[in-house]
């Protein structure tokens, strides 16, 4: 029952809802499978419905204390401080999740996040590593036969060359990278 009174309130954009979460939260431990699915789901909806993408960073934040390293809830708090326009918070978030990333793909994409922030900001001058980190990621990847992509990234990773013409005046092989890692989905 407190679950659901839980879930609901978090439908209303107010601090006091948050109150009762963070409240409430020590009684949903042992819920937190069925309690994280559906906090995420009201994250999205109120940030998109109600244009509160600062309260969906809330949501996801108290879900984020009942699992401190899950990757699709730390990808999900740099997407919303991204709508949030919170640059620190954002490019903090990208590095949070890039250090807990095992696998190449994993680390690929964190790297591609940390780009795409560093982009929209215009933050020039921490560009470069990072760039030559992805980029190499990227080749590495394209070598690889047989790649499995990890359920948080098969929808968006198509769209991990992105940054390829920003970055690099070198259109054909930017091409030919892009088309073998679109071979390889």
């Amino acid at each position: 029952m407190l679950l659901n009174v839980v879930l609901k309130s978090l439908l209303y954009p107010h601090e006091l809802t948050l109150d009762l979460a963070q409240a409430s939260l020590p009684y949903l431990e042992e819920l937190a499978d069925s309690f994280i699915p559906q906090a995420f789901q009201i994250a999205a909806r109120v940030t998109n419905e109600q244009q509160s993408p600062t309260f969906g960073v809330e949501i996801i934040k108290l879900c984020l204390q009942l699992r401190p390293n899950d990757l699709s809830l730390l990808e999900q708090l740099v997407n919303l401080y991204i709508l949030a326009e919170d640059f620190d918070n954002s490019l903090i978030t990208a590095y949070q999740l890039r250090e807990i990333c095992l696998t190449p793909t994993l680390k690929l994409y964190s790297n591609y996040l940390i780009l795409l922030i560093l982009l929209r900001w215009g933050v020039w001058q921490e560009i470069a590593h990072i760039y030559q980190e992805y980029h190499d990621l990227l080749q590495e990847l394209t070598r690889q036969k047989n790649i499995t992509l990890e359920p948080i990234i098969k929808t968006s990773f198509l769209n991990i060359c992105s940054p390829l013409p920003y970055l690099g005046d070198q259109a054909l092989a930017n091409r030919q990278l892009t088309n073998r890692v679109v071979e390889e989905c």
